[in-house]
């Protein structure tokens, strides 16, 4: 006989206390173990510094990352002005891009050659060169001194580079921790450090 207001053919009295078993029992292991679950699910908050070491050691490891003494790569892109289009909805006027550039990171050097092309409007080409401290610009056959502030920007992206963001992170006095945030559906830990007067995040 099953629970009041059930009448259980015996085919099924038996299934139906089985079950009914199972479900006690069940309950009886999550009461045991749900606060063990729910302490083990608290975020652990880790300082900045053990972060950035996770990371490194991620990446292959500190020691690795700081043997790399230049990189060079090339890129080809596009970017579809906007701007320069006739309707929102296209069709665009299209830029085309080639881009090559090498990082010295043992003499602080860097080199970076753009050209881009607007077909059949025009073609051009950038290249800019730092070295002790200097940087110059050439666009086409004209040379020029570039701007300090040229020369800063030129420091803080080869600082920001994949290869070198952590270790600069690493090297930083006021690496610190921000409250973490959600990157496309993903958490992220946040830090954060100073990169001459902006802040900067990672």
């Amino acid at each position: 006989m099953g629970p009041p207001g059930i009448d259980l053919r015996p085919e099924w009295r038996g299934i139906f206390l089985n079950l009914m078993r199972a479900i006690y029992v069940m309950t009886i292991l999550l009461t045991m173990f749900w606060v063990p679950l729910s302490g083990s699910s608290a975020p652990v908050t880790l300082p900045a510094k053990i972060i950035v070491h996770q990371a490194l050691s991620a990446l292959g490891g500190e020691e690795q990352l700081r043997a790399i003494q230049n990189v060079k790569w090339e890129g080809v892109g596009y970017r579809n002005e906007l701007e320069e289009s006739e309707r929102p909805e296209g069709p665009y006027v299209t830029d085309f891009l080639e881009l090559s550039e090498v990082d010295d990171y043992m003499h602080t050097r860097f080199r970076n050659r753009t050209e881009t092309s607007v077909y059949p409007l025009y073609k051009g080409v950038l290249t800019v060169v730092m070295s002790d401290g200097v940087a110059m610009q050439a666009a086409g056959e004209a040379f020029m001194v570039a701007t300090p502030q040229v020369v800063q920007l030129t420091r803080e992206r080869m600082a920001l580079n994949p290869e070198r963001l952590l270790l600069t992170a690493a090297d930083a006095q006021d690496l610190r921790r921000e409250p973490d945030a959600i990157l496309q559906s993903v958490p992220q830990n946040v830090l954060a450090f100073t990169l001459g007067n902006p802040c900067a995040g990672v």
